[in-house]
């Protein structure tokens, strides 16, 4: 006799009144079986790509739904639940198979929810909500909890959160382990705000700080009335499918079969979906056009990713995915979140033309990735390949539009010959507003990357909808200007260090020398190999060979006390070629040695303007570097003024 596995599509509020849960409503509850993982979504971490963001994605796609729904009645699908009973189980109980990630999650957010509701003084009444969200989430009418884990740590936090009341404070909370019980701990770092415990505790803290920062719940006195929909919404239009298995290998041999076999759909894939089924509603005769167009752009996407086929080809398709969905909305959008911001988008438009215009600015942003990528044809050429050898891309969807802009009037010479001096003029503002800010904090790039968060989405639309017009320029340039991270002048420089890489790639300080010497080539020179780049070194006393082959630093005066660290202030710091760069390839001769760095020494930033006797003695000492550290801070507050509107000829 054939084994039944029965389904049910419910509101994830009424998962425990439906006709699958025997005794649902009284005492019915699911409990994490040992052959389940602990408890592993997270927050995310953003210096960390492989830290789980599971829990953010989550939180953040229901408030975009909560956002983009208000008007409409479209449900939302969480996915699917795979529940079974074993022989002897108490009434009401069953095992979760599949899903324990995303219930024991809405656990923690129906706990923090609930939280902040009973800590409302304001006067309104949420009793009833409140045992609402008990009941349907958090506990049974026995007041048994509707969800445990067998580890130890997850069960017990799961408890709290389950009877999270307005007072409670979650930073509080500690817990005790048996004897040889492992308990881990994560950390996460969000929009510079960090979680420490487990995973559990790291997704209930951030989900308090989110709700509270999106619904603008600041204390006891602020309103609760949009945080009370968002709950609304999630209670009546998220629906989850409800399976139960007749017995535990069917449940597992479901849940393996699930989550082993096929492609998931990305970006792109949601895309073409929403095209063409809006394609269909409305009147024109571009339909041929627009499948073409959605074509040519899957090919070009499978093309750029396979310049890195060791890579993940969905999430590179996801990441140019959301740089576009970015530039169209004008900040910045993780990838989770582009099929919310897509939808609303191609919902609104009204004609054919407007979805081929949409296709079409997707299909020249890839083309353009391609073209980049291949160094054929680029605007702006040296202040790219400078910020690429500093390891800084944050700029690449402002740098796109604003090819794509010059591209589109290249039929008329006036008018491109001055968009091509606008992206030039554009590109040296954005450098110089990296390299400032690069210079001066201690972190060298972290700032930057974090204010182009916001800056390239944001000015990447103004190019999108106005154009690379001088207006638009000024505009971009003032805000580079004005930013809190560009700083005032450069005296942090003087006694800030710099660590000295071990190896040729990405090096801030010599895409810095570059700029400031006007070097045509770039750091890195196709053909030339590790030769062709130049390495930064301090300036050692070259009659001791072994300082160089070691990567010692030379103690001078004050610094051997442990006072100060004058060898890798950027006085001291020099961009050496490859062949002085090779410190095992040096040859013994102390002459020879002397003859390179003295060579380059006299074309090195700053030394022209510094009366050095080392020629004549051979001599360096911690004078010369300040000296030299002062002359250059000259020089780099010419090259890199704050009003980042650079006057170079490229």
């Amino acid at each position: 006799m054939i084994e039944m596995i029965y389904t049910s599509v419910v509101p994830i509020s009424g998962i425990f009144t439906d006709e699958l849960i025997e005794h649902g409503v009284e005492c019915g509850l699911f409990n994490i079986p040992p052959i389940q993982r602990q408890y592993q979504w997270g927050p995310g971490h953003d210096d960390m790509a492989e830290q789980n963001r599971s829990a953010r994605e989550l939180i953040e796609d229901l408030i975009n739904f909560w956002r983009f729904n208000m008007e409409n009645e479209d449900p939302y699908f969480t996915g699917t639940m795979i529940i079974y009973k074993e022989e002897g189980d108490d009434e009401g109980m069953y095992h979760l198979m599949d899903g324990q990630q995303r219930w024991t999650t809405f656990t923690a957010l129906m706990g923090t929810i609930h939280h902040l509701l009973d800590g409302d003084q304001t006067g309104e009444d949420h009793i009833d909500t409140m045992e609402e969200i008990n009941r349907c989430f958090l506990q049974s009418m026995t007041n048994d909890y509707r969800l445990t884990s067998h580890r130890g740590f997850d069960d017990d936090l799961i408890r709290r959160l389950s009877n999270y009341g307005g007072e409670v404070d979650l930073q509080e909370y500690e817990y005790e382990p048996e004897e040889n019980e492992v308990v881990p701990d994560s950390v996460y770092k969000v929009e510079e705000k960090s979680y420490r415990g487990t995973h559990l505790f790291c997704v209930a803290s951030y989900f308090l700080d989110q709700l509270q920062n999106t619904f603008a719940v600041h204390g006891p006195f602020s309103s609760r009335n949009r945080l009370l929909e968002f709950y609304q919404t999630i209670r009546d239009r998220v629906f989850v499918n409800l399976t139960l298995a007749p017995t535990s290998s069917v449940a597992y041999e479901m849940f393996i079969t699930a989550n082993a076999r096929g492609t998931p759909l990305n970006n792109f894939d949601i895309f073409r979906g929403l095209v063409i089924s809006r394609e269909r509603d409305l009147p024109g005769d571009n339909a041929e056009l627009l499948r073409l167009l959605l074509q040519r752009g899957q090919t070009r996407l499978d093309r750029y990713c396979s310049f890195t086929p060791k890579s993940d080809a969905s999430k590179i398709i996801d990441r140019i995915m959301s740089e576009v969905t970015g530039v169209i909305e004008g900040q910045r959008i993780q990838s989770n979140n582009v099929m919310v911001f897509l939808k609303a988008r191609i919902n609104g438009v009204t004609t054919l033309a407007e979805l081929v215009n949409l296709s079409t600015l997707i299909l020249n942003y890839v083309r353009l990735h391609i073209r980049i990528y291949n160094r054929k044809d680029v605007y702006a050429l040296h202040p790219h390949r400078r910020l690429q050898y500093m390891g800084f891309t944050g700029y690449y969807p402002l740098f796109i539009i604003a090819h794509m802009d010059v591209d589109s009037v290249w039929e008329d010479d006036e008018i491109w010959e001055a968009r091509e001096d606008r992206i030039d003029a554009l590109m040296n503002s954005v450098e110089c507003f990296v390299a400032r800010v690069g210079l001066t904090a201690p972190n060298n790039l972290r700032p930057a990357t974090l204010a182009f968060y916001t800056l390239a989405y944001q000015q990447a639309n103004y190019i999108y909808e106005d154009g690379l017009t001088e207006e638009v320029l000024v505009r971009i340039q003032r805000e580079y200007s004005e930013h809190d991270a560009n700083p005032d002048d450069f005296n942090a420089l003087r006694l800030k260090t710099f660590e000295i890489p071990r190896n040729k790639k990405h090096y801030f300080l010599t895409s810095v020398f570059y700029a400031v010497e006007n070097i045509p080539q770039h750091p890195v020179r196709s053909g030339e190999g590790a030769n062709g780049v130049r390495k930064i070194l301090p300036l050692m006393p070259t009659y001791d060979i072994s300082a160089w082959r070691t990567h010692s630093y030379w103690a001078y005066g004050a610094e051997a006390q442990g006072t100060q660290l004058f060898s890798k202030q950027i006085g001291n710091l020099f961009p050496l070629t490859g062949q002085v760069g090779q410190l095992q390839e040096l040859d013994d001769n102390t002459i020879a040695v002397i003859a390179r760095i003295t060579a380059f020494r006299s074309h090195s930033a700053g030394m022209g303007i510094v009366t050095d006797p080392f020629i004549v003695n051979n001599q360096w000492n911690f004078n010369h570097i300040v000296a030299r550290g002062t002359a250059l801070i000259k020089i780099l507050t010419e090259r890199f003024p704050h009003n980042c509107v650079v006057e170079i000829e490229e």
